[in-house]
């Protein structure tokens, strides 16, 4: 069983045997609906198919959070702000990845505002989001807007060490993407400019 097997066998078993524990329940269902989607995606032969999976997942996890699936999330659930993040940035992911077209991307956009404009959006959703939109914005034509928006994932959630690692993995990796690995004072110089940019 591959890593990808056990999380799935994990999160299936946390759903079933703690249905009523939320918010992990929740999250767990969320996590392992990205898992078998991902799983599914590759089995399925046609565009079509892949493409109906996609949509049929983005509504049943919508579903999910505005409490019309089983009932689920009936105000007020515990955690019920992190679930509806985690929702909309795991929909997000599936459009980013297996989506078709700049629409898929146009649409993980406008959830990942959604996250971002939740006033009770938990922080580390919040940095999550705020670098996934960074990501979105290189396969969205607006590449002027990388640094910025990674260099504020920094300035605002220097506490959330996974995003604000990976926006400085990301800055360093932008701006070094000119210069040869084996010229370690250009290297250096263009890292002191991008440092002394950042705090302008």
């Amino acid at each position: 069983m591959g890593k990808q097997e056990k999380a799935a066998h994990t999160f299936r078993l946390v759903t079933e045997s703690f249905a009523s524990a939320l918010p992990e329940a929740a999250l767990a269902r969320i996590a392992l609906t990205g898992l078998e989607t991902r799983r599914r995606w590759k089995e399925a032969i046609t565009d079509r198919q892949r493409q109906a999976l996609l949509k049929k997942t983005i509504s049943s996890m919508e579903a999910l959070v505005n409490g019309s699936e089983q009932g689920d999330l009936t105000p007020p659930s515990p955690g019920l702000a992190r679930i509806r993040a985690r929702s909309r940035i795991q929909q997000a992911r599936l459009l980013m990845e297996l989506g078709k077209g700049s629409e898929s991307l146009i649409q993980a956009l406008g959830l990942l505002d959604s996250v971002l404009e939740a006033k009770s959006t938990p922080r580390g959703e919040l940095a999550e989001a705020m670098f996934l939109k960074a990501d979105l914005f290189s396969r969205i034509g607006k590449g002027e807007n990388l640094l910025p928006a990674y260099a504020k994932v920094i300035e605002l959630f220097p506490d959330i060490e996974e995003w604000s690692d990976s926006a400085v993995d990301r800055i360093l990796k932008l701006s070094l993407s000119g210069v040869d690995p084996a010229n370690q004072e250009d290297r250096i110089r263009l890292l002191a400019r991008v440092r002394s940019e950042e705090r302008r």
